[in-house]
């Protein structure tokens, strides 16, 4: 996974660090339903890639499995298809599967494509969605969100993605793996062509996680 990050990058990116935190605010800004901010969000973005993370409780549970319990992320996508104003793509949206993604302690063990990657054009967002088993995997929801980002972004013909948007009961976790994980750091200013970072925000939003990281090598 490090080679392939490292053919993905692209330009230097001239960085400020980030230091000298402060205890973040972690109120959130809005007191929006669920429903309500992702009816929002197809009308403000023009696709969207979901990550639905299900922890397969007791599948390939055998004596000496050392993939017992793995976490099952069902990667689906939205594409808007008429780009003026409020439409059936947002008020019957109908997502498409594209592909299942198999983990175990922030691995990748296993992947089940059901289609070709889809045609992107303009800069959109993932987003993490919340499910009961999202605490228990946020090692394998951050290998997940370098892997299907990378998949995105890759070629220069691919846009970039606007960000990426995590629940925010589990966003100090995603953040705490992608910088233990992946060697990533939070950086408060980017200038010029960018390396391949990661724009991560919290569900509700939450003004201490918007934050870019990027990734610095092996």
């Amino acid at each position: 996974m490090r080679h392939l990050l490292s053919a993905a990058l692209l330009a230097a990116l001239a960085v400020i660090p980030a230091t000298g935190q402060q205890s973040p605010d972690m109120t959130p800004t809005t007191n929006d339903t669920q429903e309500q901010r992702e009816r929002q969000l197809r009308q403000d973005t023009p696709w969207i890639l979901w990550l639905t993370p299900r922890v397969m409780k007791n599948y390939l549970n055998y004596k000496g499995s050392a993939f017992a319990s793995p976490t099952r992320i069902k990667v689906t996508y939205w594409i808007r298809t008429n780009t003026e104003g409020v439409d059936a793509d947002v008020d019957h949206p109908q997502d498409k599967q594209y592909e299942d993604l198999w983990l175990k302690n922030g691995k990748a063990i296993g992947l089940h494509r059901y289609s070709f990657r889809p045609n992107l054009v303009y800069d959109g967002q993932l987003v993490v969605r919340r499910t009961p088993d999202m605490a228990d995997c946020t090692d394998d929801i951050a290998d997940a969100i370098v892997r299907v980002m990378l998949e995105t972004t890759e070629l220069p013909t691919r846009p970039p993605v606007r960000g990426c948007s995590v629940p925010a009961e589990i966003v100090t976790n995603v953040e705490a793996a992608l910088v233990s994980q992946y060697n990533f750091s939070s950086i408060l200013v980017m200038r010029g062509p960018a390396k391949f970072t990661v724009h991560l925000m919290s569900d509700p939003p939450i003004p201490a996680y918007d934050k870019y990281y990027m990734y610095n090598g092996p």
